[in-house]
Parts: structure tokens; sequence; C-alpha cells
């Protein structure tokens, strides 16, 4: 126990590390299931010389992004760590991505996906990896999104665009939660405007950061009255986004 012990602690260690440095994971808010970092950390610390970083991230991501471990997670866990445990060389993960896709989740995200996506939905690790690799800047402030804790030493927030009170005559609250309604700042937006409706600021956001934030550019769609044509348009540069951010996962050049 204690030898196992010795072994599990430097590669928590390493595992933590690893998703900072790499992905800019530091807070706890984007992950979906504790129970994730189990196989990652069995992995470095059985085979701490061959961890295929790039792989372990790709799987890593996925198994968040389609809630591997949020149903059945014992089940899930077993076969995963069978599946390491199988493995005397090598890399394993190619295998466990095909026990993810074995359970019928897709290789994109659809803008269907993010309909039904509400602001605790597992997509949302892969918003904020989205956002970070397009090099989104705080809407107001400009500060750069570089990881979950951004450079002020701040937590990387998420603000609804369209509060639940601006549309509430328009949709229902759920349509407002959907996480398609969400942005990510480096800090609240009333540490710097009078009042927390994104939506009455954007004329004053400069185009590039717009764009980095998947957010509409057409002024006519930020109007509470159009609020329903807003998201339905940024569920598509959203969706894109966050194809392109799992294509560098994988490691192949986002189109475009």
């Amino acid at each position: 126990v204690t030898a196992s012990w010795h072994r599990l602690v430097p590669a928590m260690d390493t595992w933590l590390g690893l998703l900072q440095d790499r992905l800019g994971l530091t807070s706890l808010d984007f992950i979906v299931s504790l129970n994730s970092h189990v196989v990652p950390v069995a992995w470095i610390a059985s085979y701490p010389k061959q961890a295929h970083e790039d792989k372990l991230l790709e799987w890593f991501v996925h198994s968040q992004v389609w809630s591997r471990f949020s149903r059945s997670s014992e089940t899930a866990l077993d076969a995963d760590l069978q599946r390491l445990h199988g493995v005397r060389s090598g890399n394993p993960f190619p295998g466990l991505m095909q026990g993810l896709r074995s359970g019928g989740q897709a290789a994109r995200i659809t803008q269907g996906d993010l309909q039904t996506a509400t602001r605790q939905s597992s997509l949302r690790v892969l918003m904020y990896l989205a956002a970070r690799d397009s090099g989104a800047r705080d809407l107001f402030t400009g500060e750069v999104i570089v990881g979950t804790t951004v450079a002020s030493g701040q937590q990387a927030v998420m603000q609804q665009i369209f509060p639940s009170t601006a549309t509430r005559r328009q949709v229902p609250v759920r349509e407002a939660n959907e996480l398609t309604n969400y942005v990510l700042l480096a800090q609240e937006v009333r540490a710097t405007k009078p009042t927390a409706d994104v939506f009455r600021y954007l004329p004053d956001v400069p185009r590039a950061r717009l764009d980095d934030a998947a957010i509409p550019a057409d002024p006519a769609l930020w109007e509470p009255a159009r609020f329903r044509d807003f998201i339905r348009e940024r569920r598509r540069h959203l969706a894109a986004q966050m194809n392109d951010a799992l294509k560098a996962l994988a490691g192949d050049a986002p189109a475009g």
C-alpha cells in the first residue's frame, strides 16, 4: 500500500501539472467528474516515462465532453482501467477513444448538441478550450483568456450575454440558461460596467474580440427581441470553434 501511494502522489502532481501547462485547467468548475482523473493518474503511475501526453489529453477532454463517468461511472471506470492493465507497452489511448465511440458518442459537436446544453453541461470545458485556442480576450478589459485562472490571478467566469431578466418576455428562463448564452470573461461584468447586461455593451467591443468569442457581429441581433435569432447564429459559430479545438487536440490543423 505504501509503495502504491508513493507512486500515486507524484503521478497526481504530474497529471495536474499537465492539465495546467497544456490546457490551462486549474479550476474544478470546468471538470465534469473527478472520476475522470483516475485513469490518467493510474497510467502515469504505471508508465511515467511513456505518458503519451497528446493522446492522453485528447482522450481526457473527450471523456469530459461526452460525460464518460457521469452515468454508470463505476462500470466505465472499470472498463477503462482494464484496458490500461491489458497494455504492457505502447499507447492505450486509441483503444480508450474507441471505447468512448462504442457508446455512440460522435467525434464532432453539432448545433443540436448545443441546443440542449446548459451552463452545467459537460460541453463547458470545450467552450473554454475553444475560447483559449482562439486567443479570446475579455470582451471589456482585453485580458487574454490563457487559462481558467487568468493573468490577474482571478478565476475566469462564465457570464450570461442576455440575462434572463432581459429576455423573460421573449423566452422561458430555460432558454436563457442555454450554454450558448454564456461567454467566458476574465472577471464579472459588474467590475467594469454599471450592469451585468453584456448585450448592452456589445456595440463598444472590438470586432476581433467578438469573433474570438464566437459572438455574432450583426448588431441587429443584439436586442432581447432577437434573442432566438442571436442564439441560433451563435450556435453555428460556437460549434465550429469547438470542433476546431477538438481538431487541435487530435493534432489536426483547424480549417481556415
